[in-house]
């Protein structure tokens, strides 16, 4: 099995984007999230909505992060345990994402990580292949998470956590657009928003009840979820199972997740399996691994009175900081 683990992942691309489609036109705001640990109060602190208390702004900071630890100066790479999440260990988390940059702890020799992560890894549509598809502009955006430091080890990699991402990588999107008076008043019900999803997350049961959470909402209305599938398939038989599968995705309403939506079409029970299922996903082609039936779209009606502005927003979070290698969310959206 060969793995080119991993290399220039992405071009850059800027915080604030614009993705053009017909009838949307979706301007996004993204942000990453970062705090030590006991900033977080214990309701929120595995929630992708809220993943800090307050949330803190975009990552202004590039790695490493220094911070005060009993009085003491630290960088979050020399001291983290990859290993957590809430009720491991007695550990609170870590939220942060290694960005381009940043110095050693003796300050004199730079991290160049330009080869594995970029200064956004929430990437406009229009800028990963939107166009035609079926004969109508479709419009989105998607958060390709990056490499973990357990992953690396796995496989064999010689890794470091000054290179690979160790902590719980957690952020938001909020996409504007409006609704015109025509689009408003079409038909008896007025327009829908179709929202498209895929990703993939971790297929291993470590034991916590859901990792790879993403939510999503039009306005304050929940429209779903998606959670790492965790059904440990294991098709590549490996004793620590960093495999990624396909996302499962539930209705915002399904507050217990009983109902999969997107299940394996022989097993209601599981996720639907992913493309390419006898290698390891590869990170700078990690979408090539979902298919039809790991997607799902999900139509929620605006009404006839929803002329003016309105808001997509997306919330995601790993959970925990390992077995992250590979992950991703996406969407597509369009107004029919």
């Amino acid at each position: 099995m060969s793995l080119n683990f991993p290399t220039a992942f992405w071009k850059k691309q800027p915080e604030v984007a614009v993705a053009a489609a017909q009838g949307i036109n979706i301007t996004w705001e993204t942000g990453l999230f970062w705090s030590r640990g006991w900033d977080v109060e214990e309701p929120y602190i595995n929630s992708p909505a809220t993943p800090s208390s307050p949330v803190p702004p975009l990552l202004q900071s590039s790695f490493p992060f220094r911070v005060s630890v009993g009085g003491t100066v630290q960088e979050y790479y020399s001291s983290y345990l990859d290993t957590i999440w809430v009720g491991s260990d007695g550990y609170l988390p870590y939220y942060g994402w290694y960005l381009s940059g940043g110095y050693d702890q003796g300050g004199q020799n730079e991290n160049d990580l330009t080869g594995f992560n970029q200064s956004n890894p929430w990437l406009p549509l229009g800028n990963v292949g939107a166009g035609i598809n079926n004969g109508d502009w479709i419009s989105g955006i998607s958060l390709w998470n990056e490499a973990d430091h357990w992953t690396a080890v796995q496989i064999n990699e010689n890794s470091t956590r000054a290179t690979y991402n160790a902590f719980v990588q957690s952020g938001s999107a909020t996409g504007t657009f409006s609704v015109s008076a025509a689009q408003a008043a079409q038909g008896t019900t007025g327009v829908s928003l179709y929202s498209t999803v895929s990703g993939l997350g971790e297929d291993y049961n470590g034991g916590y009840s859901d990792y790879n959470v993403v939510e999503f909402y039009l306005d304050s209305s929940k429209i779903g979820d998606g959670v790492a599938p965790q059904d440990s398939i294991d098709v590549l038989a490996l004793s620590e199972n960093y495999d990624q599968q396909q996302l499962k995705f539930y209705l915002g309403s399904d507050t217990d997740h009983e109902t999969i939506l997107n299940p394996d079409p022989s097993d209601s029970t599981i996720g639907a399996p992913r493309e390419y299922p006898n290698e390891a996903v590869e990170q700078t082609t990690r979408t090539k691994y979902c298919n039809t039936t790991g997607q799902y779209t999900f139509v929620t009606a605006m009404g006839t009175g929803s002329e003016g502005s309105h808001q997509i927003k997306i919330y995601s979070s790993t959970i925990d900081g390992i077995f992250n290698s590979g992950a991703f969310c996406g969407f597509e959206f369009k107004l029919i």
